[in-house]
């Protein structure tokens, strides 16, 4: 071979030689790194860019090249204007109704009133009640003795402020000869109270000198219906 075309395939080795080196490096240098950033060089002369790896010791040659920096992904746009709300859901169907809870227990009153005598044409209570606002079944039972043994009428009632339903308690007292007649006699009614502490009074007026021994007492109650 020619010694000048010797001379031209030696120097195309050695460049190849050294662009596999140069390969193999940029191969296994951290490209950008860990942080994400690109490092390189910028050629004053002729506008050449080289990409180096720092963290491996590269630089650029500060007498011909301007170093330059970028990252691999570009900084956060500005957020968004929020979008308009949406439309307003149609309301849903109404859930069926569950069953009626057990009905509770029943609040009662009670007063067993002692002994009271009442003079003739006098009124006086015999057993009372205070209960707090509400519906109430009342019943009671008034036992009379006849002090005079005179034959004459007695009347009993429920009084209270609320609003009160009743039947109302009459009765006729005998003697005979030397014995005292005694008696025994129910009363029922019911009464509506609106205002916490009411009390209501079972009063009675005996046409006679009499003892009145009586027990009251007061259910509530949830609705109170008079039939026609």
């Amino acid at each position: 071979m020619h010694a000048f075309l010797r001379h031209r395939v030696l120097v195309g080795a050695v460049v190849v030689g050294l662009v596999g080196v140069a390969a193999g490096g940029v191969a296994y240098a951290d490209i950008p790194e860990g942080s994400g950033v690109i490092h390189g060089c910028y050629a004053n002369k002729g506008g050449g860019l080289r990409v180096i790896d720092t963290d491996v010791g590269q630089s650029c040659d500060a007498k011909k090249e301007t170093p330059l920096s970028w990252s691999r992904t570009g900084p956060t746009g500005a957020t968004g204007q929020t979008g308009a709300t949406g439309a307003t859901g149609a309301t849903g169907a109404t859930g069926a109704t569950g069953p009626a809870g057990a009905t509770g227990p029943s609040d009662v009153f009670t007063n067993y009133g002692s002994p009271t005598q009442i003079s003739d044409l006098d009124t006086q209570t015999v057993a009372s009640v205070t209960l707090p606002a509400g519906n109430y079944s009342l019943s009671a039972s008034v036992r009379v003795v006849n002090d005079s043994g005179d034959t004459n009428l007695l009347f009993c009632d429920f009084i209270s402020f609320g609003i009160v339903h009743e039947q109302q308690g009459i009765a006729t007292l005998e003697s005979q000869g030397s014995d005292i007649d005694g008696l025994t006699f129910p009363m029922l009614g019911d009464v509506t109270i609106s205002t916490d502490n009411t009390s209501v009074f079972l009063r009675c007026e005996p046409a006679f000198t009499a003892t009145f021994n009586a027990a009251m007492i007061a259910t509530k109650v949830g609705t109170i219906t008079p039939s026609e």
